[in-house]
């Protein structure tokens, strides 16, 4: 199963265990604070529109469900059509590298966009053996990704707007294509 380092002093947890410390606190700023900033952004009432399936989520209070909807909420608005799979639904080892490299080749991807981060971390023997490229998630410091690295994906649709960020995305997602076309 996968696990995370999110639980107090370290301890090993897996994904789906943690939960939020104070559910309705959490509720009622996820509620007034996006307000607060972004109320006055033409995307708003589309972004608020989606906002009550995420705070349902409070219900278990469970991490990975408030994780899960708040992605399918941006996913949603950026128009993308895909499908999710769960992690826990597909065989994959447990290391780290191994098991993103095993997720990978089981949704059938023939390249693994990772960022800045997880590129300090990666292994990338266990992609090569399924065949997976590693692409490394590179963006310019300008537009829509101005300050990207340091805030949350909700400023810049709420600054730029949800057509610049979904435009955007497709920009990146069309330059990897091309890169994994070539490889």
């Amino acid at each position: 199963m996968p696990r995370t380092k999110t639980s107090p002093h370290g301890r090993s947890t897996l994904i789906k265990d943690p939960v939020v410390a104070d559910p309705d606190l959490a509720r009622r700023r996820l509620t007034r604070m996006p307000a607060q900033y972004y109320a006055k952004s033409p995307d708003w009432p589309r972004f608020r529109g989606g906002l009550d399936a995420v705070l349902h989520g409070f219900e278990t209070a469970r991490m990975a469900d408030l994780a899960e909807e708040s992605t399918r909420l941006l996913l949603r608005l950026l128009g993308w059509r895909g499908r999710i799979q769960r992690s826990s639904c597909l065989a994959a080892r447990s290391e780290r590298s191994e098991r993103l490299a095993d997720l990978s080749a089981a949704t059938g991807a023939r390249g693994y966009l990772c960022g800045t981060g997880g590129m300090r971390y990666l292994v990338t023997a266990p992609f090569e053996a399924h065949g997976v490229s590693i692409v490394p998630f590179v963006t310019s410091n300008t537009g829509v990704w101005r300050d990207a690295r340091e805030m949350s994906s909700l400023r810049p649709l709420m600054a730029a707007g949800v057509p610049a960020v979904a435009d955007a995305v497709r920009t990146v997602a069309a330059g990897h294509q091309q890169i994994m076309g070539s490889a």
